[in-house]
C-alpha cells in the first residue's frame, strides 16, 4: 500500500474506466423479490456458528458452488482457486468432505484438482499454521485465492490474547491487500451476543466486511442463516433455510428457502414452550442435563440423531438452568 496520500483524480479515472471493480456478493440466492447473500466477493467473510452447528457443512457446501461457478464461467474467477484449510479434523473426517465435493461438483475430477487446493494443519502450533498458507500463497503469485479457513481459532495460543490477535488481523489484511478473499469461521460465544469467541473474535469482527451466523433449524433436519454485517448492502431481516440429505450434507437438489425471521407472536410462543419445559423438568427426580435435552426433544418433537437439543437449550435455557459436572 503507498504511504502517500491517494491520488483521487486517477482513482476516480480508474472507477469510471471499469478497472476497480464494485464488490458483489460471492454466492446469491434469489426468491421472487427477496434475496440473501451469502458473503461478498472482497474482504474478511466471518462464518458464526455454535459447536456441531452446521459451519463445515455450510462451507463444504459454498466450496461446491464456487466450483460450479467457476465452471460456469464466471468473468470474476479467471485464474482464481480456492485455498480449504482445515484446522481441527483427522483424516477419517476431512476425507469425507472432499468426497463429497468431487461427488457434488459438476466438474469433473482433474478440473477440480485445478481450482481447489487443501490444507490440513490440525498437527501444527499456531505460527506454523501461519507460516504454512503464507508460503501456500507465495508458491502462486499469479493466482488469486479465496482462502477458507475452517476454524480460525488454531491460529492463536490464547484466543484472548490482544497481541495474537492483532497478528492475526495483519495476516489477514495483507491477504486482502494482495487481493485475495477470505472465508473464516469461529466458535460463537453462548452469552446471547452475536460475537466470536475471545479477544480474537472481537478483532475480526470488526476487519470483517460481511458476517453470517449458521444455526440448527428447530426440527433438526437442516440449517438456518442469518446475516449480521455487510458492506454491500442493508442488514436484512431474512433468514436463509437449507435442508440436509440423507448423509446428513446439505442438499444441493433442494432449492433452499428465504423466509422472514420468527415474527414477535412467535418468538413469545418460544417463550411459552421453554417455560412448560423447565416446569416439566421441576418435577422429574433426575435433574441431569440429559434428561433436560431428552424432554427437549420430546416437546419439540426433534429425531433421535438431532442435535437440535443442545441448540434450543443454547438458545433458550442456558441462563435459566445450570447442572453439577457430570
Amino acid at each position: 500500500m503507498p504511504t502517500e496520500a491517494i491520488n483521487l483524480w486517477e482513482l476516480l479515472d480508474n472507477i469510471q474506466k471499469g478497472k476497480i471493480k464494485m464488490d458483489k456478493p460471492l454466492i446469491k440466492y434469489q426468491d421472487g423479490t427477496q434475496e440473501f447473500f451469502v458473503f461478498q466477493d472482497s474482504g474478511l467473510n466471518l462464518l458464526l456458528g455454535h459447536e456441531g452447528n452446521g459451519k463445515t457443512k455450510l462451507l463444504t457446501h459454498n466450496i461446491i458452488q464456487l466450483l460450479d461457478q467457476f465452471q460456469d464461467g464466471d468473468p470474476r474467477f479467471v485464474n482464481w482457486k480456492i485455498l480449504y484449510i482445515d484446522a481441527e479434523r483427522p483424516e477419517t473426517q476431512y476425507a469425507k468432505s472432499l468426497h463429497h465435493i468431487f461427488n457434488t461438483t459438476k466438474m469433473a475430477n482433474s478440473e477440480v484438482m485445478c481450482h481447489l487446493q487443501f490444507l490440513s494443519v490440525m498437527d501444527l502450533e499456531c505460527k506454523a499454521i501461519v507460516d504454512s498458507i503464507q508460503k501456500h500463497l507465495d508458491t502462486y503469485p499469479d493466482h488469486i485465492f479465496i482462502v477458507i479457513i475452517d476454524p480460525i481459532l488454531p491460529l492463536v495460543n490464547d484466543l484472548n490474547s490482544p497481541r495474537e490477535a492483532s497478528e492475526i488481523d495483519r495476516f489477514i489484511k495483507k491477504m486482502i491487500c494482495q487481493g485475495h478473499i477470505v472465508i473464516a469461521s469461529i466458535h460463537e460465544t453462548y452469552n446471547g451476543f452475536k460475537k466470536g469467541l475471545g479477544h480474537l473474535g472481537s478483532s475480526l469482527q470488526r476487519t470483517a466486511s460481511f458476517m453470517l451466523e449458521v444455526a440448527n433449524d428447530q426440527d433438526g433436519t437442516g440449517f438456518e442463516i442469518k446475516q449480521f454485517k455487510s458492506r454491500i448492502s442493508p442488514q436484512s431481516k431474512i433468514i436463509l433455510s437449507m435442508k440436509l440429505d440423507d448423509n446428513g450434507n446439505i442438499d444441493a437438489t433442494c432449492f433452499p428457502i428465504i423466509k422472514q425471521s420468527a415474527t414477535k407472536n412467535v418468538k413469545i410462543a418460544e417463550t411459552l414452550i421453554a417455560k412448560e419445559i423447565l416446569e416439566e423438568f421441576s418435577l422429574q427426580k433426575e435433574k441431569s442435563k440429559k434428561q433436560l435435552l431428552l424432554l427437549i426433544a420430546k416437546k419439540k418433537k426433534y429425531t433421535s440423531n438431532s442435535s437440535s437439543s443442545n441448540t434450543y437449550f443454547n438458545k433458550h435455557l442456558v441462563d435459566q438452568v445450570s447442572f453439577e459436572t457430570e
